[in-house]
């Protein structure tokens, strides 16, 4: 699968470094989003996914960041980081899955809603 890296898949990384708890947070307003009256019931699971994924992606990263700020690596020479690497990793890989995903399903729900839009524009336009 090609890994699509854009900018914003690490807007975490480039702002000030998050908690656990921001990331719990996040969870919990794309909770409550889901929730809401669903007038676009064909992202919502995808969407979910995507975020759930971003979140653990958020902590994943807090995990290395709080190892290496810590000197955790100095008090167990480096025994962790393979782990915590692994871990990084399986995340990024699913959060760039669910992404695609989310996108994919984005765009089929955008091209149905061309689809029928344009003849109805075709017809406006006609001179």
């Amino acid at each position: 699968m090609k890994k699509n890296i854009s900018t914003n898949s690490f807007s975490f990384l480039s702002h000030k470094h998050l908690s656990p708890n921001d990331f719990n947070q996040y969870k919990k307003y794309i909770t409550q989003l889901v929730a809401l009256k669903q007038e676009l019931s064909e992202l919502d699971p995808a969407s979910k996914a995507f975020s759930d994924k971003y979140a653990e992606l958020g902590l994943a990263f807090y995990e290395v960041l709080k190892y290496s700020l810590n000197g955790e690596y100095q008090l167990d020479d480096f025994v962790k980081l393979p782990e915590l690497m692994n871990n990084l990793d399986t995340a990024y890989n699913q959060y760039i899955e669910a992404q695609n995903i989310a996108l994919a399903n984005y765009h089929k729900l955008y091209d149905e809603i061309h689809q029928f839009q344009t003849p109805g524009l075709k017809h406006e336009v006609q001179f």
